[in-house]
């Protein structure tokens, strides 16, 4: 009995024992969700003050300086069912018309944001944050204007340091619908619920996504049943909670985006980010299923770019490209919902332009090529591959709208390649090694794919009160150039290889169903690609040279195309055209032999002269001879030869399909296709060239083959 006594009374102990640790982990718990809730901190020591009564936060600032504002949290994640009261200063404050919010982690709004200027809904409200914004299905964000950028990590803490000391980093505030400040190529805003502004919105960001449950609206002037949850769930704000509207009302989402992706999580391995390196990934993406009512102008704008801008040289863009084998992406998608603002512009540019002229002079630095053999080999070479994609799509179930303006759909995609490999003109001793018998060569090599297509697709409805383009133009541009000459003695053989591959698509597409129309004004409808091609093969050799060969391969296929199966209506002139345009298509391949000493001194001036032209003979269908004379022709026989293989198509369409549905006012209708080409010219050449009278015997070949 004893013993069932002690397991009775051990067994009560451990049932006590664990309930206390539940009680404690109970504890724990509550006290982990308690601090969960507590989502919004400030930094400490910056001047942000929060207090919090229920469930409503009243933040205000003491850094100010003019009429700038500024706050800085460790955490801003505002959940469901509570609101947060953001002052432009202090409660009292009078005179500062913008609030800046550095936030270091993701925003989260999934309750309701209130911008209170001077005991009103108003001033310019801003949220930076490197890692995104997410505004959630019950979020609601209220601001006489409203903007949010995801810039890049180091500028955003340059930012921030600036604000520290009451300054407005330059770059942060807007100008025609941008922001200079560099955007975080993998950072994204996210909206589900509303953002309600008097005066304007701004979004920037390298992905942005807007859900069908979205709306952003502007020109709102009256918050009186917008800034509350319920009336148990209120912000406090009381009097007259009308706006006065001042500016524009525009709504701006703008992806501009000028780096490559970098891989996170769990795609970032150590060959992910090797390959970084050498290749770029950039992309600015755009998608829109909400509803955007604009009191001004929408304008909608993807654009990715293969390094940062530097200058114009006239019509030339020239930027500070990094990546030679890099993809360049933008994209803009209203699959469905609404675009309605007086004037609408939705717009999708990429540009993957690619420029430098490499010469490398090597000495005498033996290094490894292709096959892993060590040799003084003069060499050099260049690799680019190049694409650039950009595209619009208006869907089935989207409507774009002009109310008193203009429409315009466009699509730009450009690649430029422009490269060019030499080996130096060097006289260089004392490079043989063992074994080799001084059989080097001198190579330059190239190979560049340069791709690119645009394209628009309309699906749904499009309408203006003015002019409604609907515009598609890709550029495609290769310039490249590979030269060897050298006159070390080393170098007998001089090989020259470019291989350029390019391809340009350009298109418009009115889908079934589709509906383009202008009340008062022209519709135009334009697919144009234009093209420039220019590839340069040289080769030389000087007194010891025995072989060149120059090969110039280049195949090129560009399109332009407009597919018509839904409905145009144009007021006035309704222009449909397709154009392919080649500016430039030169191919120009040579090689040049200099004077051959080595021959003289070892074939004509020598004893052999017999024994090599029995090799002869063998070489072209003569009598059998020995193989060391065989190789000896080989070693000795100057030969030039050059090749250029042309393989270029280009076409341009105009297509109506059988539901499609053409119709001009006053002044008529164009349906255009123009395939032209303006500067075409293919130029190969081959030759040696002997200074010296005794020169005159040796024997020379040379071959120039063009086929296109």
């Amino acid at each position: 009995m004893s013993g069932i006594k002690s397991n009775v009374q051990r067994t009560r102990k451990r049932i006590s024992d664990s309930k206390k640790v539940l009680m404690i982990l109970g504890l724990l718990i509550n006290t982990m969700t308690v601090r969960a809730n507590d989502t919004i901190t400030a930094t400490e020591n910056f001047g942000t003050k929060i207090e919090k009564k229920d469930n409503v936060y009243d933040i205000t600032t003491n850094k100010i300086q003019g009429e700038n504002a500024f706050n800085s949290f460790n955490r801003f994640a505002l959940t469901e069912n509570n609101i947060a009261n953001l002052y432009f200063g202090e409660k009292n404050s009078t005179g500062v018309n913008n609030l800046f919010n550095f936030v270091n982690g993701k925003i989260e709004v999934d309750g309701i944001i209130n911008g209170i200027r001077e005991n009103k809904i108003g001033g310019n409200l801003y949220f930076l944050s490197s890692e995104g914004m997410a505004v959630g299905k019950n979020g609601v964000i209220n601001a006489g204007s409203f903007h949010s950028i995801i810039p890049k990590q180091d500028d955003f803490k340059k930012a921030l340091e600036e604000a520290k000391h009451g300054k407005v980093f330059n770059g942060i505030i807007p100008v025609d619908g941008k922001v200079k400040i560099p955007l975080n190529p993998n950072g994204s805003i996210t909206v589900e619920g509303k953002i309600n502004a008097v005066e304007g919105i701004g979004l920037y960001a390298a992905d942005i996504r807007l859900k069908d449950t979205a709306i952003l609206k502007t020109g709102i002037t009256d918050f009186k049943n917008l800034v509350n949850i319920s009336d148990r769930i209120n912000s406090g704000l009381t009097g007259d909670l009308k706006a006065t509207k001042t500016k524009s009302g525009d709504i701006i989402l703008s992806a501009h985006i000028d780096s490559p992706q970098k891989a996170m999580g769990k795609n970032s391995t150590v060959g992910k980010r090797i390959e970084e390196y050498v290749k770029g990934n950039t992309k600015a993406n755009i998608e829109s299923d909400a509803v955007l009512e604009a009191d001004g102008n929408i304008k909608i704008s993807a654009r990715a770019t293969n390094g940062t801008f530097v200058k114009k040289e006239g019509e030339k863009e020239i930027y500070n490209t990094p990546l030679s084998l890099s993809d360049v992406e933008a994209s803009v998608r209203v699959n469905k919902g609404k675009v309605i603002g007086k004037n609408v512009s939705i717009t999708a540019e990429a540009k993957n332009f690619y420029d430098a002229t490499l010469v490398t002079k090597l000495a005498k630095h033996p290094f490894s090529f292709v096959t892993g053999s060590i040799s003084p080999i003069n060499l050099n070479g260049f690799l680019g591959l190049l694409t650039s994609k950009s595209s619009v799509v208006i869907g089935k179930d989207a409507k774009v709208e002009a109310t008193e303006g203009k429409a315009n759909i466009h699509s730009y995609s450009g690649v430029r390649a422009t490269m060019g490999a030499a080996t130096s003109p060097l006289k260089i001793t004392n490079l043989y090694l063992e074994n080799t018998d001084g059989k080097l060569p001198s190579i330059g090599a190239g190979y560049i794919s340069a791709k690119s297509d645009s394209n628009v697709t309309i699906e749904g409805e499009v309408k203006s009160k003015e002019r409604a383009d609907i515009t598609s133009k890709s550029e495609n541009t290769i310039d490249a150039s590979v030269s060897v000459g050298t006159m070390r003695d080393s170098n007998k053989v001089a090989l020259s290889v470019l291989v350029t591959e390019g391809e340009n698509k350009s298109s418009v597409k009115i889908a079934k169903g589709a509906k383009v129309e202008s009340e008062t004004d022209d519709v135009n409808v334009r697919s144009e690609a234009i093209n420039s091609v220019r590839a340069t093969v040289k080769g030389g050799l000087g007194d010891s040279g025995n072989g060149v060969v120059a090969a110039n391969i280049s195949n090129y296929n560009a399109s332009s195309r407009v597919d018509v199966d839904g409905y145009l209506h144009a007021k006035k002139r309704l222009n449909v055209e397709a154009h392919n345009i080649t500016k430039n298509s030169v191919l120009q391949t040579g090689t040049n032999l200099g004077t051959s000493k080595f021959m003289n001194d070892h074939v004509y001036e020598s004893g052999h002269l017999k024994s090599i032209l029995d090799a002869i003979k063998q070489r072209f269908g003569g009598d059998s001879v020995n193989e060391e004379i065989k190789n000896r022709l080989t070693d000795l026989f100057s030969v030039g030869v050059s090749a250029t293989i042309a393989n270029h198509n280009n076409s341009a369409s105009v297509a109506i399909g059988e539901s499609g549905r053409l119709s001009s006012g006053v002044e008529g209708s164009n349906v255009r296709a123009l395939n032209e080409a303006q500067n075409l010219r293919a130029t190969t050449s081959s030759g040696s060239v002997a200074v010296r009278k005794e020169e005159k015997k040796k024997l020379i070949g040379n071959a120039a083959v063009f086929y296109g």
